[in-house]
């Protein structure tokens, strides 16, 4: 979610009926299922809020108002993109962070896709420094394409620092008739991530997937990030068939930890 180049994108694939990958002694270590009353606040022991207008020339500014970030009260998180300026940007949105870290794991969210032109929905991992420790993006989308998720991995450049990063990536195509919920995930693993959609392995990286200079730091804490953006230079910005207030819903977010390090943070 942090950069974004088309090129990173090596494929369009289908659907496998693939099991995914075996997580030995796998412990549900953390989650949300998004239970409480309509119009209430997603715990604040699990998560806060990043505010502003961040990155990759998006629109939005994120908030923490009720009207970006709500439960629905049939167990959903709802993020809300509205039409509304605030501090000079057009547009309002959330952008939800962990207060917990992880190093290792399987992470999956179930989540229901907004169309529109200009959305950018994503729910992905990353640490406090980007792009030294690295990036795990389980799912962006544009919203013109809802039957096209993407998923990808950035990295350091070693002669690029502190800017330069490498991507890898891929896209996975949804059939119309399949349900508008999916679960998007990763298995990360020490010298090893697999993205997956639906239980479904699609894409595995590893050092030997590097090019000369590109690093693989993947060993460090990382927290979950649910957000939407509005434009930017992927997307593009909304254009007038884009109907706000446009809602990406979140049924659940989970992680089991198979090995490696966890800790809280509350930062």
């Amino acid at each position: 979610m942090s950069r974004w180049c088309p090129a990173a994108v090596i494929a369009v694939i289908a659907l496998a009926p693939l099991a995914a990958p075996a997580v030995s002694s796998a412990k549900l270590v953390w989650s949300d299922e998004f239970n409480g009353r309509a119009g209430g606040r997603p715990n604040p022991s699990k998560w806060r809020y990043e505010g502003g207008t961040l990155r990759n020339g998006e629109e939005q500014e994120y908030t923490s108002k009720p009207n970006n970030a709500t439960l629905d009260g049939h167990g959903h998180l709802v993020i809300t993109a509205r039409k509304e300026e605030d501090d000079g940007q057009p547009y309002t949105s959330a952008c939800l962070i962990s207060k917990r870290e992880w190093t290792y794991g399987r992470f999956e969210a179930r989540i229901k896709l907004p169309a529109g032109r200009g959305l950018w929905p994503a729910f992905w991992l990353v640490g406090y420094q980007w792009p030294a420790w690295g990036e795990i993006d389980m799912m962006e989308n544009l919203g013109q394409d809802p039957f096209t998720a993407y998923g990808h991995i950035h990295g350091p450049i070693a002669w690029q620092r502190p800017e330069g990063n490498w991507e890898r990536g891929k896209a996975v195509h949804f059939s119309s008739s399949r349900s508008s919920w999916h679960v998007f995930g990763a298995v990360w693993r020490k010298g090893a991530i697999t993205l997956t959609v639906d239980g479904r392995p699609y894409a595995t990286y590893t050092p030997k997937t590097l090019g000369t200079g590109e690093e693989w730091t993947f060993n460090k804490p990382f927290f979950i990030i649910l957000n939407m953006g509005v434009g930017g230079d992927w997307p593009g910005p909304p254009n007038a068939s884009t109907r706000f207030p446009a809602h990406m819903l979140v049924d659940w977010v989970r992680a089991w930890s198979p090995a490696g390090p966890t800790r809280s943070s509350a930062k």
